[in-house]
């Protein structure tokens, strides 16, 4: 049942655009590079193996993972999570790959590599604002010199913050657990299993998420290419890193992201006015939803295969709602 919804919410979605995957300007062949688009296809895998190294490391205090198994469970997830607001299905598709490991922990695991992915798309985002504010600035008002320092300044220490209180969220957690007794209440003590992950831990879940953001901002940067958005590197990539800040701000259902994430792309295009030559907005739409039909809707059709692997019920399971019935 669950795959035919998965199934249906993809036909759904890639309906919508039918006329635009079928026009005649979407692969114009005079203007457009397939090579470019073959290494953006070919990065894919890598992206969610990735992600899938970075989901295994954190679980492994649970349970151990084959590397095979934490790709399932992360195409698993990818494929439940195209229905769900902010994607939230991701917890359920990865968690359910456990044999016997405990799937509270499992969840509480995976929301620290979905925090450390949201932390990463932050920083760099607050970075594209930081590098493009004077053009940002101008946009709205004449600002100044100082105003535009001042502002500098607090996103230097809002992005601070946010990356000191990720690494050391364990520890404030342990310090919280020991104040409250945060394991007394059945629900809550799952957070208990943050304590157990250390610093260096918590950097390495960082540095993975950084290596998987580096990944598909590359291959938006070559789909950009291959459909003759020509960007200075530097300037290119700073821009998709505002692009991906703006899709994170924003609240969306997965399958109504392609169009959120195309409105998005042209407003920063038209937004960094400097930046433009003469830029189609057909060709920003193109790359956009090229990106998406790669890393999501691809990854979700992959994942419905695996929907199969999941485990929804187990006889631990059983054995313990039993256990709490006959306590009562």
């Amino acid at each position: 049942m669950l795959v035919l919804v998965v199934y249906s919410f993809l036909f759904f979605e890639l309906s919508k655009h039918l006329n635009q995957l079928t026009n005649d300007k979407f692969f114009d062949l005079n203007h457009f590079d397939w090579n470019l688009l073959i290494m953006a296809v070919l990065l894919m895998p890598v992206n969610w193996f990735t992600e899938s190294l970075k989901w295994r490391f954190l679980i492994q205090r649970i349970e151990k993972v084959s590397r095979l198994d934490a790709l399932k469970a992360v195409f698993a997830g990818t494929a439940i999570s195209i229905f769900t607001p902010n994607r939230v299905g991701d917890y359920m598709g990865r968690v359910f790959i456990l044999k016997k490991g405990d799937r509270l922990d499992g969840v509480v695991a995976t929301v620290i590599g979905n925090l450390g992915q949201l932390l990463v798309t932050v920083l760099l985002g607050l970075f594209a604002v930081f590098y493009f504010l004077p053009e940002i600035l101008t946009q709205y008002l004449n600002p100044s010199l100082w105003l535009t320092l001042i502002l500098r300044i607090i996103i230097v220490i809002l992005a601070s913050g946010l990356f000191t209180l990720f690494i050391t969220f364990p520890h404030l957690e342990k310090t919280f657990n020991l104040r409250f007794g945060l394991e007394k209440y059945p629900l809550i003590k799952h957070v208990n299993f943050l304590s157990e992950f250390t610093q260096r831990q918590i950097v390495i879940v960082f540095l993975y998420s950084l290596i998987r953001y580096i990944i598909y901002s590359l291959q938006f940067f070559l789909l950009f290419q291959a459909f003759q958005i020509d960007l200075p590197v530097v300037q290119g990539f700073i821009m998709i890193f505002l692009i991906f800040f703006g899709i994170t701000v924003i609240p969306t259902i997965a399958v109504a992201e392609l169009g959120v994430r195309a409105v998005i792309t042209i407003m920063v295009f038209k937004l960094l006015e400097p930046l433009q030559t003469q830029m189609a907005e057909i060709s920003l739409i193109n790359a956009t939803s090229v990106l998406w039909l790669i890393n999501i809707a691809l990854a979700a059709f992959i994942g419905g295969l695996f929907i199969f692997n999941l485990r929804f019920f187990r006889k631990t399971d059983l054995v313990s709602a039993d256990e709490n019935s006959d306590e009562k």
